[in-house]
């Protein structure tokens, strides 16, 4: 849950090229949405998808929480980012840095467009796997006995992500894996943009699930 729960965490970064064409076709849109996510500019990225959900507001009417379907958390209203975001920052980063993507094929109708592409990334699976063994080590050299102590451990390693991100940086660049994914995109207001379903959110995070 810690894992997968850190996976809907994001900031925005640099920011991607647009295509000069203003994305007028689902390619384009693809290319752009994809660029997006391995700079985390997430401006781009929700301007040309359906990541934004709603906004909930307090009785005068200003913003308190807004919903994605990714990357919900560092997306929050907020006026200072604080220790916690910038960690959750920087393993956002991680996610999305080594991103490598092959369009095979596009087929469009109308206002609606099915993408099929290739993702690669590294294997997050394996990452996750080597995580859960550090948990269990740091665990049983816990001095403490009974449930308050696994949850006194488990408190302690979910505010410091560093043996996760460490983990992430020693993983050979071979150690990746290639997903192919069927993405629907449609048009609204003259331009494309790409539905964020739960098999895409898989696969650009390095089959994480």
């Amino acid at each position: 849950l810690l894992i997968i729960g850190s996976l809907f965490l994001c900031a925005c970064g640099g920011t991607a090229a647009t295509p000069k064409d203003g994305l007028n076709s689902p390619e384009a849109a693809a290319e752009c949405v994809m660029n997006s996510l391995k700079t985390m500019d997430l401006d781009t990225f929700n301007k040309y998808t359906d990541n934004y959900i709603s906004t909930q507001r307090n009785f005068i009417g200003i913003p308190k929480a807004r919903e994605y379907r990714v990357f919900n958390e560092l997306l929050q209203p907020a006026l200072f980012k604080g220790k916690h975001y910038k960690r959750n920052y920087r393993l956002s980063q991680r996610f999305t840095q080594n991103l490598s993507w092959e369009i095979t094929d596009v087929r469009e109708s109308d206002k609606n467009a099915e993408i099929d592409i290739k993702i690669t990334n590294l294997d997050m699976s394996l990452a996750t796997g080597n995580y859960i063994v550090l948990l269990l080590e740091n665990m049983s050299q816990s001095n403490g006995v009974g449930l308050g102590s696994l949850i006194k451990d488990m408190s302690d390693l979910r505010g410091n992500m560093e043996g996760f991100l460490s983990i992430i940086d020693s993983m050979d660049s071979d150690e990746t894996c290639t997903i192919s994914v069927t993405l629907t995109a449609f048009k609204e207001n003259g331009k494309w943009k790409l539905h964020i379903s739960d098999e895409f959110i898989n696969a650009f995070m390095g089959n994480i699930d």
